[in-house]
């Protein structure tokens, strides 16, 4: 077994090493859907509330009070309830571009944003690194980072998921601390080579606070964390040890304070921003998969292989990280909206690429065990079981940075063939690039029309579109310059197939981006003006549609629940989305009796129809 110092020394080269690829390519990636109208959306309010306690940046309307920001900034407005977003990861996000670049001026404004996704994947990295060179070796270290690089979903949310990512890092950052910290040394042991020395009961208090923060920290910005303090007794226990019950309700007790700390949006009211987050995950709509089948389609059969490989092998860490599979796994099958099907798979891939690092020893050992014994043989022995995850790296690099989009086996193309959930780029990461295409490419003086993700793209086109190109807008004046006018299309099955099919009947294609033999994105240039015009408006038409019958809809309500109605009233007010996130509010807001009917409309409007 590798000594503490190895593993330290591993793990910090490990995390180096993800910032260093970060540092590299992190300009590739942009705001995505979600995050843009959701953590981004409420990160300077939120960091305003938490330091100057202005309680008017909780109140329904504070989205018209704009955040100063350093110029050029991209214009985040927010498509979903405060209740729907992680209150941690937007204060992380606010902290990081207000420092960052508001203050510092020392990275752009949209990769400030992704700070904190890379210092989570830092976390996540460094301790996985850790946990891999103890039990197994260097090898094993190298292992289980070969693994995470060989899994493009992985990467590809490391590089952006501010919401996820710090669960899954946070989570097994707790199960190292609950299992690995021994001895008389406190936790700066685990990192320091001369920690000072505690006594037993110092130790254990120190223990229960730590213990308690973390699982506090991941509880806050995900309630599945719970998971955590029922979990880690059992595992404990299932290997032989007698984990306290004063223990163990210390840890809750102050993972329930650290919390509630780390929730700004709960300090004033609880009881309702409780009752705001039940309903809004009541109303929630998520992808019709499992976590499991996903996981099985995702994920690089050679990682899957190695994984059960190395799932055989005995392990004093075999029980946890079983443990750490199962749960996201049944969680989201039992509560889908509380623990989304992509949250699963990240937190599952964590336990899937340590088994697959104890894969990788197994396969050198049963190398020398076959072949030849010795330091040459074991080194082509590991040399030989590492080449096994090249087509894994070659994956990855390939499809920067739309990783988060990728299938095994025959791909993303195949998926979209055979109509599995999710197989498109649902989170139109796309847009980023697109308008930098544009930028480069686009003629002096056109109009850009983005089909999918408009509101995206307004968030990032005054740092990434160039200044002579003007975004069309769903409301105003139609722009009437001389042509051409460039129709940007993510293309995700279902949504505006009629104007799709008019773009191209109307247009040329100029630039497309592919993935997995999948098109994800075409840019299609139009110039003739009358159709250009034409075009504009029957998008304009398109997006508007659930707008109005989310109000026909509140209308309806209000002669049998005034107060309801008003609510309803001033979410649609401030939602500034026409879209059909604009239904998902009024959905989430109204009573349960008006859901049906909500949801047949909200079926219709999601088909994307004009």
């Amino acid at each position: 077994m590798a000594t503490t110092l190895r593993a330290r020394r591993a793990a910090a080269c490990a995390a180096l090493l993800v910032l260093a690829l970060a540092a590299w390519r992190l300009d590739d990636v942009g705001p995505t859907w979600d995050l843009a109208h959701g953590e981004y959306a409420y990160s300077g309010a939120l960091l305003e509330w938490t330091l100057g306690g202005d309680a008017a940046y909780l109140d329904a309307g504070w989205r018209a009070r704009r955040v100063p920001m350093r110029a050029p900034a991209p214009v985040y407005e927010a498509g979903v309830p405060l209740a729907a977003i992680s209150v941690p990861a937007a204060l992380a996000v606010g902290v990081s571009v207000r420092t960052l670049w508001t203050e510092w001026g020392f990275v752009a404004p949209v990769t400030a944003a992704l700070v904190p996704a890379v210092l989570a994947s830092m976390l996540l990295v460094g301790c996985a690194v850790w946990l891999a060179v103890r039990r197994a070796g260097l090898l094993g270290g190298v292992g289980v980072l070969g693994a995470m690089l060989a899994c493009p979903r992985l990467v590809g949310h490391m590089s952006f998921d501010v919401r996820h990512v710090p669960v899954a890092a946070l989570t097994l950052l707790f199960w190292l601390l609950a299992l690995e910290w021994r001895g008389t040394r406190p936790v700066s042991g685990l990192v320091v080579a001369h920690a000072p020395r505690l006594d037993e009961r110092s130790r254990a208090v120190l223990r229960i606070v730590v213990l308690g923060a973390v699982a506090g920290l991941a509880l806050a910005w995900r309630v599945s964390s719970v998971s955590l303090l029922v979990a880690w007794p059992l595992v404990a226990w299932a290997q032989g040890r007698r984990p306290r019950v004063a223990t163990a309700l210390g840890v809750a007790l102050v993972a329930a304070a650290v919390a509630w700390l780390a929730s700004p949006d709960l300090w004033l009211h609880p009881a309702e921003a409780w009752a705001d987050r039940v309903a809004w995950r009541a109303a929630r709509h998520t992808l019709r998969t499992s976590a499991g089948a996903w996981l099985v389609t995702t994920t690089p059969w050679v990682v899957l292989s190695l994984a059960v490989l190395g799932a055989l092998v005995r392990s004093a860490w075999r029980v946890a990280l079983v443990t750490m599979l199962a749960l996201p796994l049944l969680g989201s099958a039992w509560l889908p909206t509380w623990w989304p099907p992509e949250a699963a798979l990240l937190d599952a891939l964590v336990p899937v690429t340590v088994f697959a690092s104890f894969g990788v020893v197994a396969l050198r050992d049963a190398w020398t065990r076959l072949v030849a014994s010795g330091r040459a043989s074991a080194a082509v022995g590991a040399l030989v079981a590492l080449a096994l995850l090249l087509p894994g790296w070659r994956s990855t690099a390939a499809t920067w940075p739309y990783g988060a989009t990728t299938y095994a086996g025959a791909g993303l193309g195949e998926a979209q063939r055979r109509g599995l959930p999710g197989a498109a780029d649902v989170q139109a990461a796309t847009v980023w690039n697109g308008l930098a295409w544009l930028s480069e490419h686009a003629e002096l003086g056109g109009d850009v029309l983005v089909l999918v993700g408009d509101r995206l793209a307004a968030t990032a086109a005054p740092v990434r579109l160039r200044r002579d190109l003007d975004l069309i807008g769903r409301g105003g004046l139609l722009p009437d310059p001389p042509p051409p006018l460039y129709v940007v299309m993510p293309l995700r099955p279902g949504r505006h197939q009629g104007l799709a099919a008019l773009t191209r009947r109307a247009g040329r294609l100029v630039h497309t981006v592919q993935v997995q033999g999948a098109l994800l994105l075409e840019i299609w240039q139009v110039d003739d003006e009358a159709s250009a015009r034409d075009l504009t408006k029957a998008w304009r038409a398109a997006v508007s549609a659930p707008a109005e019958i989310a109000a026909k809809l509140v209308d309806e309500l209000r002669a049998e629940d005034p107060v309801a109605a008003a609510d309803l009233d001033a979410w649609l007010a401030t939602a500034r989305d026409t879209g059909a996130r604009a239904l998902l509010g009024v959905r989430a807001l109204a009573p349960a009796s008006l859901r049906p009917r909500v949801d047949d409309v909200l079926s219709a409007a999601l088909s994307g129809e004009p």
